[in-house]
């Protein structure tokens, strides 16, 4: 019987495109690199890069066929080299009949990440000293329940939609600037949101961050800011946030990167259907975040100018 280690050695080499299509995904009619899969949108390296893989919605990628399968059905090494022996036997083929994944592994139940109040001034310092985002804002979210922090020192951003918890965004706080989210959460169906009393109009944003951020740079907006948790060519679900706050304007507020450009380009193009006003609204740095930083850095630089 060969060890963890060889059989993870001979996977790890199967086509991406095979993995992904043996676990359920779908590829796109119109960009043949993404993929429709059980946990989202997955984008297949082309070329040298043919066995790397990326979730721009996320912000993640990895390599090989062990890790995609990790990220699409959110198992464990072992469960993942395991299933590829069971659909892939002893070569780079898949098997004849697919053999089904336990629904449970595929669409998890999302789980709030544990709160670890004894974490939270460690995250508390990382939002405010290194991303300069204003203490009382964040004091006042973590007051609402929306923001803490978890066990492994993460930041953890609730995102709801009508009062029903749908998912977190989790950013790390430590040297690995990771960012993703739960298992299980619903990317799309609900938002991590900076809200105001009375929104004129509605600013949708590529992470919590950047939706702290904006609030920080245009705290006199009148802007509910939302935040996809990752680029979103397409997401219905901001008409009805929108309409459920009364907003009759709608501003795609992503990166100013070509990510960021492209996917906003989509989204405004599938929302325009509707009758509220949608148009395009970029930061002057990368991202918003950028942009506080750099007001922080030079606070008179403005008046100056």
């Amino acid at each position: 019987m060969k060890s963890w280690r060889e059989l993870a050695n001979q996977y790890r080499a199967i086509p991406l495109e095979r993995v992904v299509a043996q676990a359920g995904g779908i590829q796109d009619r119109h960009d043949r690199q993404k993929w429709h899969t059980p946990n989202g949108f997955v984008w297949l390296g082309t070329g040298s890069s043919s066995q790397k893989f990326f979730d721009h919605t996320a912000g993640v990628g990895g390599g090989g066929a062990i890790d995609l399968v990790q990220y699409i059905l959110q198992v464990d090494f072992k469960s993942a080299v395991a299933w590829l022996h069971e659909n892939f036997g002893t070569s780079h083929e898949p098997v004849r009949q697919r053999v089904p994944v336990a629904k449970p592994l595929l669409v998890p139940d999302f789980q709030e990440p544990r709160r670890a109040p004894q974490l939270l001034a460690h995250v508390l310092a990382y939002l405010t000293a290194e991303r300069a985002i204003p203490a009382s804002l964040v004091k006042e979210l973590v007051k609402q329940g929306k923001i803490f922090a978890d066990a492994k020192r993460n930041a953890i951003f609730l995102c709801e939609f009508g009062g029903k918890i749908t998912g977190a965004e989790i950013r790390g706080t430590g040297s690995q600037a990771y960012k993703g989210m739960s298992p299980g959460s619903q990317r799309g169906a609900g938002f991590f949101t900076v809200s105001h009393p009375k929104p004129m109009r509605l600013v949708v944003v590529e992470s919590a961050i950047d939706a702290l951020s904006y609030h920080a740079l245009h705290p006199q907006g009148g802007a509910l800011i939302a935040s996809t948790a990752g680029v979103m060519p397409d997401c219905p679900k901001l008409l009805d946030l929108a309409q459920f706050h009364g907003t009759p304007d709608i501003a795609i507020a992503y990166d100013s990167d070509d990510a960021g450009e492209s996917n906003a380009e989509k989204l405004i193009a599938s929302l325009t259907h509707s009758t509220l006003r949608i148009q395009r609204e970029r930061p002057l740095a990368k991202d918003w975040n950028n942009v506080l930083q750099r007001t922080m850095e030079y606070p008179l630089c403005q008046e100056c100018a």
